[in-house]
Formats: C-alpha cells, structure tokens, sequence
C-alpha cells in the first residue's frame, strides 16, 4: 500500500512537471503548480524538494494567500511550528477572508490550543463567511470540543450553505 501511494504521489508530480511549461505566463496557475508539487514533496517527507518547490511558488506568487497556506503544512511536517504559525498569519493578513487561511489557522490553534480554541476561532469567523467549508470546520472542530448543543445549533446553517453549494455536496 505505500509503494502504491508514493507511485500515486510521484505520478501527480510527474503531471505538474508536464504541465508547468504549457502555462507560461499565467503566474497564479503557476504558483499553484509549484504549491501542488511541495505538498506532494511533504507526502513523500522529501524536505529539501519540498522547501525548494514552495519557495518557487512564493516567488511567483508572493501575495497569494493559499501559497503561504501550503508553506505552513510543509513547516509543520517537518516540525517548524514557529515558521507553520508564521505562514497562515502571513496567509491571513493578505485576506483575512481566506477560507484556506482560516482553516488553516483554526487546525493550528486545534493542534496548539485544543477544540475548544479551535472551535471558537472557527464560530467567529464561520458566522461571517457564506462558506459550506468553513462551517464544515466549525462542526468539525465543536464535535471534537464535544460541544453537541452548538453542533445542533449549527445545523439548519450547514444545511441552507449546502442548499447553494455545488452539486458535490448536496
């Protein structure tokens, strides 16, 4: 099952090297590629490739939030908590509205500070968003808090998010 999972990992990057020279000039789609490429490298617990492929991306990319979202899960695989947290602030005063962002700063503070942090910074920022995923967190991170009255609660929320959602998650 592993060597299937790292042929898996390496074919997804063998597609990215395929792809980048077919979007010359389209930075964003780029910095993606690069971003793609170091979660792939973190998979794979190749840190020098993974550190490599993230900086490219940030190269191209400097102001795009979901870059320093992927910057943040490759310092913290390989334990770089304080350059991890670094990340998603960066990631989040570029757009505070990030969904990326703030998901990725709520899994901090549930991995630093408990469900309960977690579900709190979550409620906040969930109440103010028209984001299916985000809620989604929020419940997520409720029922690990096992706060089951505000998971309830939330419920009819997820429910009309989901009615405007793609077809996917209907």
């Amino acid at each position: 099952l592993v060597s299937w999972a790292r042929r898996c990992v390496r074919d997804r990057i063998e597609f990215v090297r395929e792809a980048l020279p077919k979007i010359e000039g389209q930075s964003r789609y780029r910095a993606a590629l690069h971003a793609i490429v170091a979660d792939c490298w973190t998979l794979l617990r190749d840190r020098d490739r993974a550190e490599s492929a993230i900086e490219e991306a940030t190269e191209i990319a400097p102001d795009e939030p979901w870059i320093h979202v992927v910057r943040s899960r490759v310092a913290e695989a390989f334990g770089d908590e304080t350059s991890a947290d670094e990340s998603v602030n960066h990631a989040l005063s570029l757009n505070t509205d990030s969904r990326a962002a703030l998901e990725a700063r709520g899994r901090r503070l549930l991995r630093a500070e408990g469900p309960d942090a977690a579900a709190d910074f979550m409620k906040d920022h969930e109440s103010r968003a028209q984001s299916l995923y985000l809620a989604m967190t929020c419940a997520e991170f409720l029922s690990t808090g096992e706060r089951w009255d505000e998971v309830d609660a939330l419920l009819p929320r997820l429910h009309e998010l989901a009615q405007c959602a793609e077809q996917p998650f209907r």
